[in-house]
């Protein structure tokens, strides 16, 4: 489902994330970066997963380039589970002295693990 966060225009890091109920196990993560109708803000980024929302594991860095124009990120990575998912902008470009990000069209692909029952 396509989504919309702007952050406060402070310094960096800022993160827009997607929490799910249950563990999901994905394997790539798109959005939209949107720059302020001049300049691009964000540069350089992480997509981060995590269990409880608290212990972080990296799986993807990517830099997003300076353009005038919104820029789409397809962001594929090895699967994981994950019940956290972020994107965790690191740097901007500092333009104007805006710092804040603004992205759009956040998806993640993935389903849910088929969980199998066992016994000794």
């Amino acid at each position: 489902k396509d989504h919309f966060a702007a952050t406060a225009n402070t310094a960096p890091p800022h993160y827009v994330g997607i929490k799910s109920s249950r563990p999901l196990m994905i394997n790539q993560f798109d959005f939209t970066s949107e720059y302020d109708g001049v300049y691009m803000t964000a540069k350089d980024y992480q997509i981060e997963s995590s269990m409880d929302g608290e212990t972080w594991n990296t799986l993807y860095t990517g830099t997003i380039p300076n353009t005038s124009s919104d820029y789409v990120e397809t962001c594929e990575f090895k699967s994981m589970v994950c019940r956290w998912i972020r994107c965790h902008i690191l740097t901007t470009y500092d333009q104007r002295g805006w710092k804040w990000f603004a992205g759009g069209n956040f998806k993640i692909y993935g389903y849910y693990p088929r969980m199998t029952l066992y016994t000794n």
